[in-house]
């Protein structure tokens, strides 16, 4: 039976800290990102000291509201602005900061706001936010520009077929077999390897699934950074 509250849970942790380690890299840029970085953070932690058993329903879904939501809607504004539907683009940045109030939102919505009052208003690529925002979305539509990322896609279908071709792939000998991350075996046996082959063994269809969409969606920005 695969457990939604673990998969959330590595989700809430792992997402934001790639954020964070994304952010690090590119100076001020990215300050409200790591803002609402931290404050998953936040919330996660307390949430596994509170409430362990609900902490990956409550962490996931502060993942969801202040990083995965403005992260599609700011990628939908710069479609919008591709395609010189400047109002509605407004409209949605807006909304977006409730989620998401960063310096960055407020320059688009004010730049949408000009842009609306002119007569022509043919010049929104001259906004350095909305610049930065369809050179990366460019970039990040083609998967191939992240070798590594494609690799670790790879591997980890690779894997999971390989998992469920081994029998009872549930069965924690199967599991041990396939090299389950086991702190016994690791610590006092000396089997470190787990470490790494753990990376690759997944609960279900389900955690498969949020593994490879976290990798596809935060690892090619995060591999060029």
């Amino acid at each position: 039976m695969v457990d939604l509250n673990h998969i959330f849970l590595f989700i809430a942790v792992i997402s934001p800290l790639l954020v964070l380690a994304r952010a690090w890299h590119s100076g001020g840029t990215y300050r409200g990102w790591r803002v609402a970085a931290l404050i998953v953070l936040a919330i996660t932690a307390v949430s596994w000291v509170v409430f362990r058993h609900q902490a990956g329903y409550i962490g996931g879904g502060a993942w969801f509201a202040l990083l995965f939501v403005p992260a599609i809607g700011l990628r939908k504004v710069t479609e919008l602005t591709a395609q010189h539907r400047y109002r509605t683009a407004r409209k949605l940045a807006a909304a977006l900061q409730i989620l998401h109030p960063s310096a960055e939102l407020r320059e688009q919505v004010a730049f949408f706001r000009a842009l609306e009052s002119r007569p022509n208003n043919e010049n929104a690529a001259s906004s350095p936010s909305i610049q930065r925002g369809m050179t990366q979305q460019d970039r990040d539509r083609h998967l191939w520009n992240a070798p590594a990322v494609l690799v670790f896609i790879l591997l980890n279908i690779a894997a999971f077929l390989f998992e469920i071709s081994s029998g009872d792939w549930t069965d924690p000998g199967t599991l041990h077999r396939l090299g389950a991350l086991e702190p016994y075996a690791v610590v006092v046996q000396g089997e470190y390897w787990r470490l790494f082959t753990a990376l690759f063994l997944h609960g279900g269809s389900a955690h498969l699934f949020f593994n490879l969409f976290a990798l596809y969606v935060l690892g090619p920005p995060l591999e060029r950074s």
